[in-house]
């Protein structure tokens, strides 16, 4: 009987401590959200705080003319604020998400004042930091801010184990080099989605009336989601020159490539068996503009 009650209250013990246990780190858990909920809401009240600071000032800034040919002259409390990471990494993604939002020349003033109060700096902090999240922020404000000068840096990245920071190499190198931006596609490691396909399609769209790519390397290559792109890309753009190559990709062993290549056929109303005399015309015809519809 002692034996039994020595056991009950041994049992007893290790529930109380396992519960206790349990609690403890439920309490350390509770503390930890509690503290990263105040953090978040104080860094967001200081971004509010900067934006409504920066505000004037940078419209001002905007609405210069030349703003790109002259020194600018910040006040010196302004001046002092300028040298605090936190402030540069939030006037950055405030130029950023304002260019996206315009269009025109205004979108060259921003880069110009992004440049004037030489931001690249903290951009180029974001690309090399070992946080994806951070990486591909520095990807995307350094190629919307036309800074060439990273091509190679951004283009390296187009092959980055995750999947956030390659997709957005792959768009920065559209945007900083257009279509020769398509480089990275000589030595993709990653197959394209649907979805980036889609983003990479409607970036390309922006290059109306430029020369593209040779398409040979892409439509014969080894890489299955490549050979869709490129295909889409010669509709998109109406290249008819390559109709023999994508005609013959409608005997490819891959699926997604014979469907392509078949719609991509019809879209141009040349049918499946359509004859070499047919090719000889559709070959002869040059390049068009991408489609707007």
């Amino acid at each position: 009987m002692n034996e039994y009650a020595l056991e009950l209250h041994f049992s007893e013990n290790l529930i109380w401590v396992f519960t206790a246990f349990v609690a403890l780190v439920l309490l350390v858990l509770g503390a930890g959200i509690l503290i990263m909920m105040r953090i978040n809401r104080y860094k967001e009240e200081q971004r509010r705080q900067i934006r409504a600071q920066w505000k004037d000032l940078l419209a001002e800034m905007l609405m210069e003319e030349n703003v790109g040919e002259q020194d600018l002259r910040l006040p010196p409390e302004f001046e002092a604020a300028l040298q605090k990471p936190f402030v540069r990494r939030v006037l950055a993604s405030e130029l950023v998400r304002t260019q996206q939002s315009l269009r025109g020349n205004m979108n060259e003033t921003i880069t110009a004042v992004y440049n004037q109060l030489q931001l690249a700096d903290q951009s180029l902090a974001l690309l090399h930091s070992r946080k994806w999240h951070r990486k591909a922020k520095g990807i995307q404000q350094l190629s919307s801010m036309g800074q060439y000068q990273v091509a190679e840096l951004i283009v390296d990245l187009t092959n980055h184990p995750n999947l956030s920071v390659r997709n957005e190499a792959q768009l920065g190198m559209i945007r900083l080099e257009g279509p020769d931006g398509l480089r990275f596609l000589n030595s993709l490691q990653h197959a394209l989605s649907e979805w980036q396909q889609f983003n990479l399609l409607h970036q390309m769209q922006l290059y109306t009336g430029v020369e593209l790519p040779d398409m040979d390397g892409w439509l014969l290559g080894s890489q299955q989601s490549v050979v869709v792109f490129a295909i889409r890309l010669c509709r998109l753009f109406q290249l008819f020159g390559y109709a023999g190559q994508i005609e013959g990709l409608q005997r490819h062993s891959n699926t997604a490539i014979r469907r392509e290549a078949n719609q991509c056929l019809h879209h141009w109303g040349l049918t499946e068996l359509y004859t070499e005399e047919m090719l000889r015309k559709a070959m002869a015809t040059p390049l068009a503009q991408p489609l707007t519809a």
